[in-house]
């Protein structure tokens, strides 16, 4: 049998009975994590420009988009919130995969749990099958599909948006093999140039980048309806050695055992972390180092003469020769490790304040940044992705030296956010965009998904336009 249909019978199979608990708490937990993001996200600059794009080519439906009145279609709203999930980058990823399966898996599962009038518990189960299948094949691919220019969440998000979406509409298994062949040869190739060159420097526009978690949800989804109409793709879109194969076009060499390897012992939601800042992953061991800095001196800095930061390769090829302007736009400064840092050190805090257009049109910040030097260390590099390591010196004009390391950044599974700092950030970014009570009626509607009976109790209770 085809990796692509033992994914497919893994997914049919399963069970709400079958998910260890631990699972299931950390299914709610992004779940909560990432409603918070889309929802102040779509307050966003960028999301209050994206919504009518979104409206004016939904078409008609019953699916609810954040943050405005309009009800539109499951491909376009799932579109919608895939965006907002990116937009502040603070969204949940797995470290082992380099993907962000909120963004694909979550949209999709509302849209079409929404449509479907689908039971709380129903939308958990696709929800945690969903984050399974996509960090699998992100996984077998990672790092080498990073280094060729791809992004694991475009490219690979389709997958588990289909596999959240056609466990709620009960496809079998021969369906749900099929729709992941069109999912794959509809796949974004979401190429990470995009994330940096050239849109930030194009006055008027806005980058295209957090789309590409909601074009893996809209592909997943419309891949879900073609099949639905009776369309097919291949059964071996994942492995097949001819050409064309979706994991051979991402890397050279495809870990296919690492897809399969304790399939339903375990499973990878629990590897998840979620993000207490935002930016990009590979930036947090060196915030929380200078934060940890801010902290221990008990006010943030004023200046510094220079910083030297080390970390893996990976995170200096992604964030660290990347130096920014006052011309810069939010996405560049999210990718940025000299320009959060520096943001980091001056403000105390890192979250959507120091993304805003003032703050990045600050020449001193960017004056700063220049000083800040990033350096591959070795032994960090050697162990990742089992660590992300960073270590920090910031030395100041008096002469002073600080220095912090860390080790496994916050959020972490092993050095987790706890439920209450998973609610405490849900408050955080929905403030002044849902009421206080609304707040509390969401946070208990996720803790008791499983009594749940109709998904739209919960959507009811997301902002749309300017109701609270």
């Amino acid at each position: 049998m085809s990796i692509t249909k033992i994914l497919a019978s893994f997914v049919k199979s399963k069970k709400y009975s079958d998910l260890p608990a631990s699972a299931v708490e950390k299914g709610k937990q992004s779940l909560l994590d990432t409603l918070g993001i889309m929802i102040a996200a779509s307050d966003f600059h960028y999301g209050k420009k994206a919504i009518p794009f979104f409206i004016k080519n939904g078409g008609p439906g019953i699916c609810t988009v954040i943050g405005a009145r309009k009800k539109i279609g499951p491909a376009m709203a799932s579109f919608a919130h895939g965006t907002f999930a990116e937009v502040l980058e603070t969204q949940d990823g797995v470290r082992f995969g380099g993907i962000h399966a909120c963004s694909s898996v979550i949209p999709a599962a509302l849209a079409i749990g929404e449509q479907a009038s689908c039971s709380g518990k129903d939308l958990l189960m696709a929800v945690i099958l969903g984050y399974e299948v996509v960090s699998r094949i992100a996984a077998s691919v990672h790092p080498q599909r990073l280094f060729r220019g791809f992004s694991a969440t475009g490219a690979c998000g389709p997958f588990g948006a289909i596999a959240a979406g056609g466990k709620i509409l009960g496809f079998s298994e021969e369906e749900l093999a099929l729709c992941f062949g069109i999912g794959g040869f509809f796949a974004p190739i979401s190429s990470t140039e995009s994330f940096f060159e050239p849109s930030w420097k194009i006055k008027n526009f806005l980058p295209v980048k957090p789309m590409h978690g909601g074009m893996a949800a809209y592909t997943g989804v419309f891949s879900v309806l073609l099949t639905i109409d009776g369309f097919a793709g291949s059964p071996e879109i994942l492995e097949t050695s001819r050409r064309g194969g979706f994991l051979r076009l991402l890397s050279d060499g495809p870990n296919f055992d690492r897809i399969l390897s304790g399939l339903g012992e375990r499973y990878e939601i629990e590897e998840t972390y979620l993000k207490p800042y935002t930016a990009c992953r590979h930036t947090h061991g060196g915030i929380q180092a200078a934060l940890q800095i801010v902290s221990e001196r008990g006010k943030p800095l004023k200046e510094f003469q220079k910083v030297r930061i080390r970390t893996y390769q990976v995170g200096k090829v992604v964030v660290g020769d990347r130096y920014t302007s006052p011309q810069s736009n939010f996405v560049h400064c999210q990718f940025s490790l000299p320009y959060m840092v520096t943001v980091a050190l001056l403000d105390g805090q890192v979250g959507p304040k120091q993304l805003s257009e003032a703050r990045i049109k600050n020449d001193w910040i960017h004056e700063l940044a220049k000083r800040v030097t990033v350096e591959e260390d070795l032994s960090f590099t050697r162990d990742y992705p089992g660590k992300t390591s960073s270590a920090i010196e910031v030395h100041l004009p008096d002469g002073t030296t600080l220095s912090e390391f860390v080790e496994i950044p916050k959020g972490d599974p092993r050095n987790p956010l706890s439920s209450e700092e998973v609610q405490k950030k849900f408050i955080r970014l929905t403030k002044g965009l849902l009421s206080p009570q609304n707040q509390k009626k969401l946070i208990h509607a996720v803790e008791n998904l499983e009594e749940v009976k109709d998904i739209a109790s919960l959507t009811r209770l997301l902002p749309r336009g300017n109701r609270r």
